[in-house]
């Protein structure tokens, strides 16, 4: 655990070890009432990726609608005052604070919406270091938390760049495996949306990716999240819908044809899907997973294989945009010519398939065995 609280030791004692171990290797048996009245209130942890997705909309909007205004209200500023426009302000926070002193009422609001979006988003982050120290602390699950930890390590990610989507990392890819095989763990991982984002496997592509039209019309969403999203009152979703009905109703056509017409007509971000395809292969996933999250940095892999792996993991990103909750395979840039990783073929035409095959023998390799149990053995009994 992360050390005994008063009494902690005459409790064991009492118990019997042999009985808190057990407890401790079943942490459902434990109930940890404190510590989930405490952390109720953490609204960041129940988050989708959907809620995600459109949090990071919000802040992405509104960061460019506060371009916007800042340019017009400095104009606007210099017209009525016949003066040179000020030297730019020193930091981001002075330009707010000068152009909310000369918006106008509306633009005032619009300015303090977009603080709200940045302020959601941050309060995410804040309430996920909270209860991470909250259920260090005071939890009764020391071993389960003591391996939430280890495990968030290892799988290390950096929510400076991921934001909120680090939430659904820690409790839905990294809290329900702890107590089970490596191969589940490194399979949730993989499908993390906020691994796919930090280690740029987002923006991997092929060589030359297929579009085919199914692909370049794909919608971010699908008709039963948009609608989910309007009934929760999300306000793009709500905004969709009303589009949705309005459409159905003039063609009489059912609300979910409606959405796949309205979907074909530009909802997918094609640029962004333009900008992923300049960029090409990305090996920065592909060499953690072997180097770090497996076979460990002496495990016998060449950078023929790092790179064959990468080829095998295209088209292994997210749904939703930069900052989405969830991961999403996109066929159409995936690598479909044939591949060879660690003496594994792959025949040409092959699909997420073969990420999936590659993550099995990476879990079952026995140089991972090694640097696992290595790992394992140094946080438990020693370093030496």
């Amino acid at each position: 655990g992360f050390g005994p609280r008063p009494g902690d030791i005459q409790q064991v004692k009492k118990l019997g070890l042999k009985a808190y171990i057990n407890q401790q290797l079943h942490p459902e048996t434990l109930k940890d009432a404190a510590v989930s009245a405490k952390t109720a209130g953490y609204e960041a942890l129940k988050l989708t990726g959907l809620d995600i997705a459109e949090m990071e909309r919000n802040v992405q909007m509104n960061n460019a609608r506060l371009i916007q205004l800042q340019s017009k209200v400095a104009q606007r500023s210099m017209a009525q005052t016949d003066t040179p426009p000020p030297q730019q302000a020193q930091n981001q926070g002075q330009g707010i604070l000068e152009t909310l002193r000369n918006a106008t009422p509306d633009e005032r609001k619009q300015l303090q919406e977009g603080q709200l979006a940045r302020q959601k988003v941050n309060e995410a982050g804040s309430q996920l270091v909270m209860n991470k120290l909250v259920r260090a602390v005071e939890s009764e699950k020391q071993l389960q938390e003591v391996l939430v930890d280890f495990w968030s390590n290892h799988f290390n990610i950096d929510a400076t760049k991921v934001r909120a989507a680090k939430v659904i990392d820690e409790e839905q890819a990294i809290r329900p495996h702890v107590l089970g095989k490596f191969k589940g763990l490194l399979s949730a991982s993989a499908h993390s949306a906020a691994m796919m984002l930090y280690l740029d496997n987002a923006q991997s592509v092929a060589a030359q990716p297929e579009r085919t039209q199914t692909d370049s019309r794909r919608p971010q969403f699908s008709f039963a999240q948009v609608r989910q999203g309007a009934e929760r009152g999300l306000a793009p979703a709500v905004q969709m819908m009303a589009r949705v009905r309005e459409i159905a109703k003039n063609q009489n056509i059912t609300e979910e044809q409606a959405f796949e017409r309205l979907s074909g007509q530009g909802m997918p971000n094609r640029p962004a899907l333009a900008q992923r395809q300049k960029q090409g292969l990305n090996e920065n996933y592909a060499r953690e997973v072997m180097e770090l999250h497996t076979l460990g940095v002496d495990g016998g892999y060449t950078q023929k294989d790092v790179t064959e792996l990468a080829r095998c993991l295209t088209g292994w990103g997210v749904r939703g945009g930069r900052y989405g909750g969830e991961f999403e395979f996109h066929a159409g840039l995936h690598d479909r010519n044939e591949k060879e990783v660690l003496g594994v073929k792959f025949p040409a035409g092959g699909g997420q398939e073969e990420g999936e095959k590659m993550l099995e023998v990476l879990a079952n390799h026995p140089a991972t065995i090694k640097s696992i149990s290595t790992k394992l053995c140094r946080r438990f009994v020693s370093d030496t």
